[in-house]
């Protein structure tokens, strides 16, 4: 039985492989993540693993800047604006501020570990990773939904996170954009 190759072919700039030292002998490997391929060979010598390691971590550095900057610095929610001013400096910093501000620590501490069985989501319709939202009814019983918003900032990885926070960036603003599926590279 002859099996149908379902592969596509992947067009890449001119000079791209001569950029990354990819010559006609080498056998590439790809990885496929959240949101992202990577080309890379098959076989490294230390240097070239090293060099590659530096590319990538350079490239998530500039990625990481670019998200930084569409979110801009935390300003403890207008509170740390230029009527904080002593000498010419402003009382503590964006990371400081990050840390005090009260939207964006709610914004940290939705996280809530509630568990439906997923029985219970299915005989109520809703997919079992929905995310849900949970108010009190005029009874007083606490009511669960499917919530319109599937995404906010408590999908953003751990990692990501950290060094966002204590970069200064403003959280809430993040949430804004991850929340309204806004394009914020590439425009």
């Amino acid at each position: 039985m002859k099996q149908k190759n379902n592969s596509q072919a992947i067009i890449l700039p001119d000079g791209a492989c001569e950029k990354a030292g990819f010559t006609e002998r080498d056998t590439l490997e790809i990885c496929a993540d959240n949101g992202v391929f990577v080309l890379y060979k098959e076989n490294m010598t230390a240097l070239e693993l090293a060099n590659t390691i530096d590319s990538l971590s350079t490239l998530a550095s500039e990625l990481i800047v670019d998200l930084a900057a569409a979110c801009g610095t935390c300003d403890n929610c207008g509170e740390n604006e230029y009527d904080n001013m002593i000498c010419g400096r402003c009382k503590g910093s964006p990371v400081q501020w990050v840390s005090e501000c009260d939207l964006c620590n709610s914004l940290l501490n939705e996280r809530q570990d509630v568990h439906i069985p997923e029985h219970i989501l299915g005989e109520a319709g809703i997919p079992p990773c929905s995310k849900l939202k949970a108010y009190v009814d005029e009874a007083g019983e606490i009511v669960v939904k499917e919530s319109e918003i599937q995404q906010g900032i408590c999908d953003i990885p751990e990692g990501v996170l950290s060094v966002l926070k204590a970069s200064g960036v403003c959280l809430a603003e993040l949430d804004d954009l991850i929340v309204s599926n806004s394009i914020i590279y590439g425009m």
